[in-house]
């Protein structure tokens, strides 16, 4: 805590020692009062050398004038420390105190302190390398600088264990300090905008959601499948409808063994699949009796054709036929917009089209 003084003398009375002047919010009082303890006992600061409106001793003497007095002392200081604050924003006299700082290029630490950071300074502190109050590099490089200035002696082993005793008290008084009670008028258009977009995005979902509601609520009635697809048309764009269907592929025909994939592939596009030679296809040729003996495809002389009788392979058939059913009524803009994705034509019968949609 600082010491108990006796009412202060001016700077000019006093000019023979540093002067350290703290740019501080009146609403910080109890942080300002800890920090000041910090400068006298760990640094043996005396009350004389220090300029602070909030303190006893500090402050400016009854019977002077407020601004003039502010003026003269920070006129006259060797060092300026701001104690930044989100209620050192809001007052015209910190900015007032910061402005003059900048302007006479005066010895200065600006301190940061939670929840200002560094990313939201502003004025003439935004750009400026500035410190944080409860960092103890920070709150060094000050006292570092406070030497230099002969404003105080060198006192290392004292100094630290002071300085690490603010940070942990410092920690409590921080999390009492009033938070902004008004923003720049930049900020507060940028949240008007925000809000009205997310407003918007708000509407447009609730308008989505009701859809889909109305949407299960067909399905819910309906066994018929050309029902199913009529209803998907009414309630989604054509490329929901796209990514859903093809989604259904893509989970149906994953899990077919690689010949039967190919049996399907030739199935589609309405021609045989050839049986491989075993000579020079050996693989192939067991992956194709493979498929057989699980029933996946049959194979009569030459030709392999697809099995509808196993479940697997009658999903695959039904997702590519809807799939397929679906890209015959698909609208023009539909296929200009996956022909640019895939970078080939889209179409069921084309083995690109697989490769690049299907992940095949």
């Amino acid at each position: 805590m600082p010491h108990q003084t006796a009412p202060r003398t001016s700077i000019r009375e006093s000019a023979a020692m540093g002067q350290i002047f703290i740019s501080h919010a009146t609403k910080d009082v109890e942080l300002v009062r800890l920090f000041v303890g910090l400068l006298q006992t760990g640094l043996s600061i005396d009350h004389k050398q220090i300029f602070c409106t909030s303190l006893e001793g500090m402050t400016i003497p009854q019977g002077k004038q407020f601004v003039d007095y502010i003026r003269t002392e920070l006129t006259a200081a060797d060092y300026v420390i701001m104690l930044v604050t989100p209620s050192y924003y809001e007052s015209p006299f910190c900015m007032c105190e910061l402005g003059a700082t900048w302007v006479r290029a005066v010895g200065c630490s600006p301190l940061v302190v939670p929840p200002i950071t560094y990313d939201n300074l502003q004025g003439v502190l935004h750009g400026t390398q500035v410190g944080h109050i409860n960092d103890g590099r920070s709150l060094s490089e000050m006292h570092d600088a406070l030497v230099k200035l002969k404003i105080c002696e060198p006192s290392s082993a004292r100094w630290e264990y002071e300085r690490d005793t603010f940070i942990k008290q410092s920690a409590k008084v921080i999390g009492t300090l009033s938070g902004r009670t008004q923003i720049p008028a930049a900020e507060y258009n940028a949240l008007q905008d925000k809000y009205e977009l997310a407003q918007e995005k708000i509407a447009e979902n609730e308008e989505d959601i009701q859809k889909k509601d109305n949407y299960i609520k067909e399905l819910e009635g309906m066994k018929d499948q050309t029902q199913v697809r009529a209803a998907r048309k009414k309630y989604k764009s054509h490329r929901d409808e796209f990514n859903a269907l093809k989604a259904t592929v893509v989970e149906s025909v994953s899990i077919l063994p690689s010949a039967a994939v190919e049996a399907l592939f030739h199935h589609t596009r309405d021609e045989e699949y050839v049986l491989p030679s075993r000579y020079g296809n050996d693989h192939l040729y067991e992956d194709v009796n493979d498929a057989a003996k699980d029933e996946y495809v049959t194979v009569e002389g030459s030709v392999v054709t697809v099995d509808s009788g196993h479940p697997e392979m009658s999903s695959a058939l039904e997702a590519v036929s809807n799939l397929s059913e679906f890209m015959e009524e698909a609208d023009e803009d539909l296929f200009a917009e996956l022909q640019q994705e895939y970078s080939t034509k889209v179409s069921i019968t084309n083995r690109q089209f697989w490769y690049k949609a299907f992940g095949l």
